[in-house]
């Protein structure tokens, strides 16, 4: 039997006239948004806690045990597609910067 005013004398409509009582949600599971937003932070931070704890040793591991599995995600973590423009070359270096490759490319020689 469902509680309402004529059985219980502490009950509190969640309606009224059709709207949301004072102190009623619509929506009390939260927004699936906010909640997605919060498992993903998380799920991240838990993560990066534990990377830092065990990350160098579970690489090595999978690198060893699983190459192709280590290979997999060392090309997930590339971009696929890498957009290269060409503008002003040497012209438009600085000062600074022309110094810094002909640094470079006395190095390489």
């Amino acid at each position: 039997m469902a509680l309402n005013a004529k059985t219980d004398p502490n009950y509190v409509p969640k309606r009224i006239n059709g709207k949301f009582a004072p102190g009623w949600s619509g929506n009390p599971g939260g927004s699936l948004e906010a909640t997605r937003r919060s498992f993903n932070r998380d799920f991240l931070l838990a993560l990066a806690a534990d990377f830092k704890k065990h990350g160098a040793a579970a690489i090595e591991k999978v690198r060893e045990q699983q190459p192709a599995a280590y290979m997999k995600i060392c090309a997930l973590l590339v971009p696929r597609e890498m957009k290269l423009e060409h503008s002003g070359g040497v012209k438009a270096m600085t000062d600074a910067c022309s110094q810094t490759a002909a640094t470079y490319r006395k190095r390489q020689e």
